[in-house]
């Protein structure tokens, strides 16, 4: 399922681009303050200001709307390849933690909202999923591959297990404090845990 599934145009009228971004960052700002259940058509048409009608035009729901305004920041991932596995690893961890942490910094609750919508929706969380996760857990999957290949990782580790207990402590930590924490401090504290657990002996320094 990609996101060209969802915001694939249909006939009528070509788009005005000012139109078109002023309702993506609509739909983005309502999510952030009103979670996925509180945004509706009307309120992003009033934010936007635009008529409903315009909105109807270009996307038949709001699943639609929310899922090109996901598909808009869920930016491309580049694979780092600078011969030190563990670096890599950490700045696309840092990449990852970055975006979110950007989302939330300002809104506390802002993650908590949105994700419990997307939970409910199982077609948001399908391109949530497309577009953001799944980049990223091949990014850091690859990279871990290349670590092993190297020797700076033990050869026994479980990549999937890896990256879902790195990258879900994470989203765990925003969704049970109620003050996000920056991608520096947060790589910080759990580097030293990462390395003890996945290095071998004369890579831990």
């Amino acid at each position: 399922m990609k996101i060209s599934d969802y915001t694939s145009k249909g006939p009528g009228r070509p788009r005005s681009k000012k139109s078109h971004e002023a309702i993506l960052l609509a739909t983005r700002e309502i999510l952030m303050d009103e979670g996925v259940n509180g945004l509706s058509i009307e309120g992003v048409a009033a934010k936007a200001r635009v008529g409903k009608t315009t909105i109807y035009r270009h996307w038949n729901s709001k699943e639609e709307l929310i899922s090109e305004a996901i598909g808009t920041i869920a930016d491309e991932i580049e694979i780092p390849d600078t011969g030190n596995s563990i670096s890599d690893f950490t700045t696309v961890l840092r990449g990852m933690v970055d975006i979110t942490y950007e989302a939330v910094q300002a809104k506390s609750n802002a993650f908590k909202k949105i994700f419990s919508g997307l939970i409910d929706s199982p077609t948001l969380m399908e391109v949530y999923k497309e577009q953001f996760i799944i980049p990223r857990r091949e990014a850091l999957k690859s990279i871990i591959e290349k670590g092993i290949k190297r020797g700076e990782i033990k050869d026994d580790i479980n990549i999937d297990y890896l990256i879902d207990i790195i990258a879900g402590s994470y989203f765990y930590t925003i969704i049970i404090n109620d003050e996000p924490i920056s991608a520096e401090e947060w790589i910080e504290r759990i580097k030293p845990i990462i390395l003890n657990g996945i290095a071998p002996i004369n890579q831990m320094k």
